[in-house]
């Protein structure tokens, strides 16, 4: 049950996101008013806003705020997503503990799986508080990275393109080449901006499992992925694949369901174009939203396994059940006990020490 709390995660902040952008929003009317409101004089009711310098500082201060802000919500909500899968992760099989919650190791020194076995809990609600208490400070600088790369894109690009417009040659061979250089400008910020957003997906991963602050985890996370580069792309290719497909027919089943709905509801004559593109634009962003969900669990999971299985010398001994194969070595035989398995029990009833 505490494992599919994490199905609640995305909704949560979706919501939280979006009561930002209306605080926001009515933040900066506010911020608009300030500015001179002079009355056209040509069109009936028509107003123009006289924006200032002073004005301008506080719009971009707000601008960057949002940015900043959203930011910061997305990757809380994927840290969570990403403590929980790894707590699922090493809390699985269940094992044996005393009385003082630690482990029961049996003559190897690893832990005693509970009989029958069974996979652990995701930790959702100690993921929330890790996100919102001890690494709210980590997240908050791995958000200012990537806003501090989307402004400089947008400033660059804004200002380079009016810089053109200022010397009246867009359309003559060499405002085409400024035009070109414009692109490749933007398209190499670009790149700065996934590498740099990829390094914080790994550095939270990473954090999820050993707790460290931001700069150790993306240079350990970094070189993780680096180790084990094939799965990571793997995984990541097929994980993005999967959510792109299942994103696809949401939205084309949900048109295609609203083609058919809009004449039976509002009669045969009912325009349906209209409906069917906020029907499908809606749908897309919406499973964009739960989707995400098991990009970040994918990437949590094969973290988690990557960590185990270098610790434990090429064996990861932890995991849920679909990772049979790599706990094996939880059962495999002990030549040095007869042959029987460890903890097994041996004829006369009495357990092998």
């Amino acid at each position: 049950m505490c494992t599919k709390r994490i199905l609640l995660v995305p909704f949560i902040y979706f919501l939280l996101s979006m009561l930002v952008v209306i605080v926001w929003f009515v933040g900066y009317l506010s911020v608009m008013s300030i500015n001179p409101i002079s009355a056209s004089k040509y069109v009936w009711q028509v107003r123009t806003v006289n924006w200032t310098q002073e004005t301008y500082v506080y719009a971009f201060i707000m601008w960057f705020g949002l940015l900043w802000t959203l930011i910061i919500i997305d990757y809380i909500k994927n840290f969570i997503v990403l403590v929980s899968v790894s707590t699922y992760y090493w809390n699985s099989p269940k094992c044996e503990v005393d009385e003082k919650g630690e482990y029961i190791l049996d003559h190897e020194g690893d832990p005693k799986l509970v009989e029958p076995e069974e996979d652990g809990e995701a930790e959702v609600m100690l993921a929330a508080r890790y996100a919102h208490v001890k690494h709210l400070g980590s997240i908050c600088f791995a958000a200012l990275i990537i806003t501090i790369i989307k402004v400089i894109r947008f400033l660059f690009v804004y200002l380079a393109k009016k810089a053109l417009a200022a010397t009246g040659q867009e359309d003559t061979a060499w405002g085409k080449v400024v035009k070109v250089l414009i692109a490749c400008g933007d398209c190499i910020l670009r790149c700065l901006e996934k590498i740099c957003d990829y390094i914080n997906k790994a550095a939270l991963a990473y954090m999820a499992i050993n707790g460290e602050n931001f700069c150790k985890s993306a240079l350990d996370g970094f070189i993780l992925n680096l180790k084990h580069a094939a799965t990571f792309a793997s995984s990541h290719f097929f994980a993005s694949t999967l959510i792109f497909l299942g994103k696809a027919a949401i939205t084309v089943l949900n048109v295609f369901t609203c083609w058919f709905l809009v004449p039976a509801i509002l009669g045969e004559g009912a325009a349906r174009d209209g409906p069917c593109i906020v029907v499908g634009i809606l749908t897309w962003f919406t499973t964009e939203v739960w989707l995400t969900i098991f990009d970040q669990s994918v990437l949590g999971m094969m973290t988690s396994l990557a960590v185990d299985t270098d610790v434990n010398g090429g064996k990861a001994k932890r995991g849920p059940k679909t990772f049979d194969h790599e706990r094996n070595v939880y059962d495999a035989p002990d030549p040095t006990v007869n042959g029987t398995k460890p903890n097994a029990v041996v004829e006369g009833g009495e357990q092998e020490l």
